[in-house]
């Protein structure tokens, strides 16, 4: 499976959310190749949902597509500065500090799982036909 497959199932497959679009901003030209590629593994609806800027971030490409006031002020818009988002974000990880630990000791319990050879695998089969004597 190519990188490009494993990407576009990754979004197909496990992604929950409905994605409305992916924008790829300032996008050098040397990318555009391997982009136009990976996307040729995305479903046809998913296509149609990307957007390739390749200019800078306030390119008229860009505007028309994501309104001024949700864009930080580092990207020419008119909310809060790009670093005054990370230390909310920040803040916000610390506040869940403690929940984020607690998930790295939870694990499976493999002694409950079941062995290859049980006699449940032995009852494979189709059980479309019934046969009795």
């Amino acid at each position: 499976m190519t990188v490009g497959a494993k990407i576009a199932e990754i979004f197909v497959g496990a992604y929950t959310e409905r994605i409305k679009a992916i924008h790829c901003i300032n996008v050098p030209s040397f990318a555009l190749k391997p982009i136009e590629f990976m996307m040729k593994c995305f479903p046809s609806k998913l296509v149609e949902r990307m957007q390739i800027h390749t200019g800078s971030v306030s390119s008229a490409s860009f505007s028309e597509h994501v309104d001024e006031d949700v864009l930080c002020s580092d990207f020419g818009g008119s909310g809060p500065p790009l670093a005054q988002l990370e230390q909310k974000t920040f803040e916000e990880m610390e506040k869940y500090r403690n929940w984020f630990q607690e998930q790295d000791n939870i694990c499976s319990d493999e002694s409950l799982r079941r062995n290859k050879n049980s006699e449940i695998d032995k009852m494979r089969g189709s059980f479309r036909r019934l046969e009795v004597d």
